[in-house]
Parts: C-alpha cells; sequence; structure tokens
C-alpha cells in the first residue's frame, strides 16, 4: 500500500496538493494584508471602533471563503464516462473475446460462456429469441448486469492488490458476498460466480474434492468452463456499498463518494475498418454478422468538505486514482485501439494493400 509521501497524480493527487497550495497562498495574503493594513488604518481611524472590526472581520472572512472556492469547490465533484464495448455474434449467439488487449470485452465473453454453458436460464435468456439481435430488452438487460459485475470484479481485484490482502486489518472492512444488500443481489451474476463450489455441477467431483476447508478459493476455471469466485471487496474502515434508487453502484467513504453505472442500451458501435479480419481473423462472412454492442461506464466522484481540511490520513484512500487509471485502460475503446497501435497498423495494411495492387500483373485475354 503506497504512503502518504509516495508521489500521486491524478484528481485525488490534485486535491491534496491543493491543501499544501491554499496554506501557501493563505499565508501571501496575511502578508499582503498586513502591508495594507497601514493604508486602510488611516480609513478605520475615522470610524467607530465596533463598525471598524465589524468590517474588517467581515472583508477578511469573504476573502478567505472566496479563496477556498476557488480551489476546493469547484474540485469537490469530478465525473467521467467511458466508452466500451463487447463483440456478439447473433447467429451463434456468443460473445467473442478480442484478446487479452481488452480486459473488458475479453472478461465479458469468459463470463457469460462460463454461465450459459453452466445454466440453462441464462443460456435461454442470452440466446436469439427469435429476431437474431440483441435488442432485445431481456437480453440487454443482462448484458448491463454482466458489464456491471466486469467492473465491480474489477474493482474488488484493485482494492485486494492495493491493500496487500490484509485480512485481519482492524482499519479495513471486507464485503463479501454474504454481506451484499439484497438490492445489489439483484445483480444476476454477483450470485452466480460466488456460490459454493459444492453447489455447482460443473465442480463436481474432483474439483470440489481435491479443496481442502481450510484453503481459500479466489478463482478457479474448470475444464467444463465453469467459473467461481471468491466475491471480497475491501475497502477502509466505515466505508458501505449500496445501490441507488436510479440503479447505480455507491461506493460510500469517510472521505468520498463513488458511484458508478454500467449503461448498455443496444445501440452498436462502429469498428475500424479490417479490424475484425485482420486482426480478430474473423472469415468475412463472420465478420459482416458481427455486431460490436456499447456499454458507458459513468463514473462520479463526490468528495466530503470536510475532508478536504487535512492532507493527512489519505493513504487508504488513494487507490481511487489508480482504480480511475485502471478503468479508463481496461473499459475504454479508445485506449484499447491506441493500445494495440491499430491507426499504425491500419496504415500499414493500407499501404501494403496498394503495392500489392500496383504490382499485380495485369490480366491477359487470349
Amino acid at each position: 500500500m503506497p504512503e502518504d509521501d509516495k508521489p500521486a497524480t491524478g484528481h485525488l493527487a490534485g486535491l491534496l496538493r491543493a491543501q499544501f497550495g491554499f496554506a501557501e497562498v493563505l499565508a501571501a495574503a496575511i502578508l499582503v494584508g498586513f502591508s495594507i493594513n497601514v493604508l486602510a488604518s488611516l480609513i478605520l481611524e475615522r470610524l467607530p471602533d465596533l463598525t471598524a472590526l465589524v468590517i474588517g472581520t467581515l472583508t477578511m472572512a469573504a476573502g478567505l471563503a472566496l479563496l477556498a472556492s476557488r480551489i476546493f469547490v469547484s474540485a469537490r465533484s469530478r465525473s467521467r464516462r467511458i466508452s466500451g464495448f463487447f463483440i456478439y455474434d447473433p447467429e451463434e449467439s456468443q460473445a467473442i473475446s478480442p484478446g487479452r488487449d481488452y480486459p473488458f470485452a475479453d472478461w465479458f465473453a469468459l463470463y457469460i460462456r462460463a454461465a450459459s454453458r453452466e445454466d440453462p436460464a441464462i443460456r435461454e435468456a442470452w440466446g436469439p429469441a427469435g429476431e437474431g439481435n440483441l435488442t432485445g430488452l431481456p437480453r440487454m438487460a443482462l448484458a448491463q448486469a454482466l458489464a456491471e459485475y466486469v467492473v465491480l470484479n474489477e474493482l474488488a481485484v484493485h482494492l485486494t492488490d492495493y491493500f496487500g490482502g490484509r485480512p485481519a486489518a482492524r482499519d479495513l472492512r471486507h464485503i463479501t458476498a454474504r454481506d451484499l444488500p439484497d438490492a445489489l443481489v439483484q445483480n444476476p451474476f454477483v450470485e452466480f460466480f460466488s456460490r459454493p463450489i459444492e453447489d455447482r455441477p460443473n465442480f463436481s467431483g474432483g474439483t470440489a474434492a481435491r479443496l481442502k476447508p481450510s484453503e481459500t478459493v479466489v478463482m478457479t476455471i474448470v475444464i467444463g468452463g465453469g467459473i467461481y469466485e471468491r466475491f471480497d471487496l475491501v475497502l477502509p474502515a466505515g466505508s458501505e456499498l449500496a445501490r441507488t434508487d436510479q440503479g447505480a453502484l455507491r461506493v460510500s467513504t469517510r472521505r468520498f463518494t463513488l458511484t458508478l453505472r454500467l449503461w448498455c442500451p443496444g445501440t452498436t458501435r462502429s469498428l475500424p475498418p479490417g479490424y475484425l479480419t485482420h486482426y480478430l481473423g474473423l472469415d468475412a462472412a463472420q465478420a459482416s454478422r458481427i455486431r460490436s454492442v456499447e456499454c458507458w461506464l459513468t463514473v462520479d466522484v463526490r468528495f466530503r468538505a470536510w475532508a478536504l481540511a487535512s492532507p493527512y490520513g489519505w493513504s487508504y484512500y488513494r487507490w481511487l486514482d489508480s482504480w480511475l487509471a485502471n478503468a479508463e485502460e481496461k473499459v475504454s475503446a479508445t485506449a484499447y485501439f491506441d493500445r494495440i497501435g491499430w491507426q499504425q497498423a491500419a496504415t500499414f495494411l493500407r499501404v501494403l494493400h496498394r503495392t500489392e495492387r500496383r504490382e499485380r500483373p495485369p490480366t491477359t485475354t487470349e
């Protein structure tokens, strides 16, 4: 876990730097005010003592309030909207993984494949349902719930790594599947993947028998494609996980509130020409029917005003900046295409194609 004095970047780091900036500006303001006091005293000598005291107090309070608002108030809340996608083959009723370079779509495809194999109800809900596309509300609701699970699980993994897996720490709270509020269990995948192994058909026999009661299982993938995950969200003590009236996930801590909302409206995202055939290796027939379904992740952060009064005690909350960067990297479609260098690859393919056309010998007729 990072220490308080470790350099960091991001919105939270900027706020902490602003606290020191506020102190510096305040010191400078006091010095300037002292020098101006010499001139002001010439005016105040002509006013009654009480009037001068009131004017001086109000002026100082107004200046401090203006200074604090310029530095902190506008930065108390921050919102970020990230656009991602998953790849869907309506004919096969399957999600296609683009590979580990794009974790969001990769995990989405892995999860839905495992859940469909194990649970007939999920397999039926994910199926084509007659129209051969992904516009049906039941399936889009399922896709949105799965996208939410992918992001929530990524947050849980990130927090576990950040806090170093210290299960006995008194200043941490572990939220497991048993601790989840009923509103959060509305997401079927949270309950599905965390069900005990002995209650899962895909884990019957050898896999469950090899596990000792004392062993802690984080993830197990068996040959049949089943996935078990021990859901464990590690947060600073006093934190809560809930669902808002609008259906978003809300993580409330003593320093800030983090709100996550996944929205998969069923719209398609235009993929770069040649990506499906050249990068994913799909044939022309499959590429022509593939749909890239867009999902939006909206992240809202609001800091508690009193928490910004002190620059100390933030080591248990600095995971926010690293997780925001992590979410951008793993969910954002733009970040994904930049990471694989698709623009450069597309330029190379275009040049190669034109070169081949120029070098191709002309056809002759007899």
